[in-house]
């Protein structure tokens, strides 16, 4: 026991988490009440799978982890963050047969799991807040915004797949992820990612060339792509021409009525109707038919042909060349869901084992390879078939998961060799990703981090020069309604009432600058200098996160890095960890660890609260002789903390 006070703390507070645990809440969905016997029977089959392996291979059976190794493991894991100091204590205190079951509970009835979802989405998808060019900037927020939804609704994979392959029309008339398409990614490559994260498939090869490692030929890619083929985004209005030439005369005509710095706004005013109205994918999307390029060079088809769509593996599809198929989007959607498609339920199954698990099945991150080509055939085509009884539900099959005695077995420090492959004989350390280190950082700071401000969605008002004109839905069916011709008129008209004031003052704070005022997401939500965890910050967020290696979320999927750098160790001696824990009387771990008495429960307490486990016999005799020593006891136990933060150890998941 760490102390009596603390004992006392933690049968007090942690009565509610049992509680919680034990009711539904009234939100609750059919896919959160699986029946609890169900997830156990899958554990445990799970874990029968495991046993044969070792058996076969004639592997030890590793142990089962320590309590405190295991909170750690799975708060990190499921919800993105270390313990805050109470959970920890609360947690290690607690005297209950089935404690580690209701840790899992817990943790994944918390708000915490849909933020690192977020942020898992954030990478997958490279979601980005806006894109496009130098004269129409598009805002990502309101894709952004579906996903955050389809988090925090625990949106089925399958159904997620559907509903951002199959979704066309301006993003501001519908609540349907619409802008998918339009997201910032070359075309060929946008495909190209969108089939290895939902099948495991690699075609970046064959987008140019026959693939000469893999089956896939040049013509595979083309046949796929004649799914989803068609504008992206609606068509620009205006004639730029026609309306300079019109500026021109009327500075002629009326001196002084339209200076330079009035054409400038009359230019801004022009590029942000038309990234209002063009944001999203066209309803003419999805041809069913492609043409070949022109450097086109097999014999299986001539440059500039039109070629139907053909899925080069899973179930058959075909369309025709002859014709535009208008269903051919809901076909591509239908094929990769299928289950006659078995990468689909394979791939997503095995990128779930290795975020819960610490490593891959496969030789490479989320890349499809047939079972019976592994080691692990009967382990996946299990972890498959328990996906799909699911449902797709991503979370129950996680919690699932965590609740084997496999996620349980204690770390091996072995590190493959070249070649070697994994015998699942102990969790690999990893090193936790930059959100996880500033969420972790954010546990010792605050008392509660998945209770800080979150992040508005993005305002559903067109703003322009401090003012309410419509909202975003109506000026782009209003835009997308006007020809060439009406649409000149009504940007001079628009202008003037601008001008003259016309419209309802914007609401304080609102962001109403005359450039792009209604694109500029990265100013939404709350202010830069609040706390709040990592999935509410911009994406990317730059600055302590791409110290610590957070992926630019640009065109490569599970871009981040995990690499220890010398800036982070600055950022670390320098940066947030001095100002927001360390010299913090205020901060979470300094309220705990202050109202323990006696120095060596006060350093058992921080090892607990920053590394989650007991001091060893030689630390807590170098940690004893630090304080005894120094003249100001107080901040010896505070350069404790911080050498313990500035550890390796603090940084990965065991």
């Amino acid at each position: 026991m760490v102390s009596l006070q603390s004992q006392k703390m933690a049968k007090t507070s942690f009565k509610n988490i049992l509680l919680f645990v034990g009711l539904l809440s009234l939100n609750a969905k059919a896919s959160d009440m699986i029946d609890p016997a169900l997830i156990k029977k899958n554990a445990n089959a799970i874990d029968v799978i495991v046993a044969e392996n070792f058996k076969l291979n004639n592997i030890t059976v590793p142990k089962v982890t320590d309590d405190a190794t295991f909170m750690r493991r799975a708060f990190l894991v499921s919800i993105g963050r270390m313990p805050t100091p109470k959970e920890a204590l609360q947690f290690i205190e607690l005297e209950h047969p089935d404690k580690r079951s209701l840790l899992i509970d817990y943790l994944y009835n918390s708000k915490g799991y849909s933020s690192h979802l977020t942020n898992w989405y954030y990478d997958l998808f490279t979601l980005r807040e806006s894109f496009g060019s130098n004269t129409v900037i598009r805002d990502n927020g309101r894709l952004i915004d579906w996903f955050r939804d389809a988090a925090a609704s625990n949106m089925a994979w399958d159904d997620l797949c559907r509903e951002i392959l199959t979704s066309r029309g301006n993003v501001y008339e519908t609540s349907k992820p619409a802008g998918y398409f339009e997201k910032g990614d070359a075309v060929d490559d946008h495909l190209s990612n969108t089939v290895r994260i939902f099948t495991g498939v690699r075609l970046e090869c064959a987008q140019c060339h026959d693939d000469p490692f893999q089956e896939w030929e040049q013509m595979d890619f083309y046949t796929l792509k004649a799914f989803v083929e068609g504008p992206v985004g609606y068509k620009g209005k205006g004639d730029y021409g026609g309306i300079f030439s019109k500026v021109r005369e009327l500075q002629t005509s009326s001196p002084g009525k339209y200076s330079n710095n009035h054409v400038g706004r009359l230019q801004s005013l022009l590029f942000s109707l038309n990234a209002v109205a063009s944001h999203g994918t066209s309803p003419d999307k999805g041809y069913g038919r492609v043409e070949l390029p022109e450097n086109y060079q097999y014999r299986d088809g001539k440059p500039g042909e039109m070629v139907g769509g053909r899925t080069p593996f899973g179930d058959k599809l075909r369309t025709g060349d002859s014709r535009n198929d208008k269903d051919s989007l809901t076909k591509f959607a239908d094929w990769m869901t299928s289950d006659k498609t078995p990468e689909f339920s394979i791939t997503i199954a095995n990128r779930l084992w290795e975020r819960v698990m610490g490593i891959s099945l496969t030789p490479v991150t989320g890349d499809y390879v047939d079972p019976k080509d592994t080691n692990f055939r009967k382990l996946i085509l299990k972890l498959a078939t328990i996906m799909k009884d699911y449902d797709y539900d991503m979370k129950t099959y996680q919690k699932t998961l965590m609740s084997t005695r496999t996620f349980q077995f204690v770390s091996t420090q072995k590190d493959l060799k070249n070649g070697e492959k994994n015998a699942l004989d102990g969790r690999r350390a990893t090193r936790m990703s930059a959100e996880q280190i500033w969420d972790s950082l954010l546990s010792l700071s605050v008392a509660d981090p998945d209770s800080l401000p979150t992040r508005a969605k993005e305002s559903s008002d067109f703003l322009y020069a401090g003012q309410l004109v419509m909202s975003k839905a109506d000026m782009a069916k209003k835009v997308n309604s006007l020809n060439t011709e009406e649409f000149n008129d009504y940007l001079f008209e628009l202008y003037e009432q601008l001008k003259k004031k016309e419209f309802p003052a914007a609401e304080a704070g609102a962001d109403s600058s005359d450039v792009y005022s209604n694109m500029r997401s990265y100013r939404r939500g709350v202010n830069s200098g609040q706390l709040k965890r990592a999935s509410e910050f911009p994406s990317p967020a730059g600055g302590f996160f791409a110290v610590f290696g957070q992926s630019t979320r640009e065109a490569a999927i599970d871009e981040a890095s995990k690499e220890g750098t010398v800036s982070q160790a600055l950022e670390l001696l320098n940066g947030q960890v001095q100002s927001l824990i360390i010299h913090n009387p205020k901060s979470s771990a300094n309220q705990v660890i202050d109202q323990i008495e006696g120095e060596e429960e006060r350093i058992k307490t921080i090892f607990l609260v920053v590394l989650n486990r007991i001091p060893d016999d030689n630390e807590m005799k170098l940690c004893l002789d630090v304080v005894k020593g120094a003249g100001n006891k107080a901040a010896a136990y505070r350069n404790i903390v911080a050498g313990l933060i500035s550890s390796q150890e603090f940084y990965f998941i065991f």
